[in-house]
């Protein structure tokens, strides 16, 4: 793998992630250093640079250059309790990685209500406030994208709106005390409603 070689001891040395450092040094190319890391494991890479004189004197300068291909993880999202009459609910979006940005998503009823589009997130949990048009069943979805431009996987929460007043229902109880063996209860809702003992 030509990120590991290590050669002579004038010029260059790279040390990439897992590789044991040592004092072997190779030619440097010019005076510009480059590599392809495409396919390489994220993390820190290090060119060491030594200068010689005829002397035998030298010196290293090092410089580190940090590679990262890897996505964050999915944000935590929380919202209120739901059921709710609550038209314009506050989510909190929190992600562990810092300095992420995070962009949100509204779904109603599975379909994208409004499309992704910059939102506050912190470690501690940053909050939206969302008004909501309408009744339904929303979910309301956030991603980070970490200081390298990888952006992870959504979260999410679903917040039921419901503004409808409850239905009233009525029971009825049969006479009692009483000695009949088949009492029945007569219960009555509107029109529209089911009904659940």
């Amino acid at each position: 793998n030509p990120l590991a070689e290590k050669i002579d001891p004038r010029g260059c040395r790279l040390e990439r992630p897992g590789t044991l450092v040592t004092d072997v040094f190779a030619p440097c190319p010019s005076s510009t250093y480059g590599l392809t890391l495409f396919g390489e494991p994220s993390g820190a890479y290090r060119l060491s640079v030594r200068a010689r004189t005829s002397a035998g004197l030298s010196a290293v300068a090092s410089a580190t250059y940090l590679y990262d291909v890897d996505p964050p993880a999915a944000p935590t999202v929380t919202g209120p309790p739901s059921p709710s009459t609550v038209v314009a609910p506050v989510f909190v979006v929190a992600s562990p990685e810092s300095g992420a940005t995070a962009e949100c998503q509204l779904r109603l009823n599975g379909l994208v209500e409004r499309d992704w589009a910059a939102c506050p997130v912190s470690q501690a949990g940053a909050q939206t406030r969302v008004t909501l048009p309408g009744d339904g069943s929303y979910e309301f979805r956030a991603r980070v994208t970490d200081a390298a431009g990888n952006t992870g996987p959504a979260g999410a929460v679903t917040f039921v709106l419901s503004t409808q007043a409850a239905p009233a229902v009525s029971v009825v109880v049969p006479s009692s005390p009483s000695a009949e063996t088949n009492p029945v209860w007569q219960m009555s809702t509107p029109a529209g409603t089911t009904l659940e003992c």
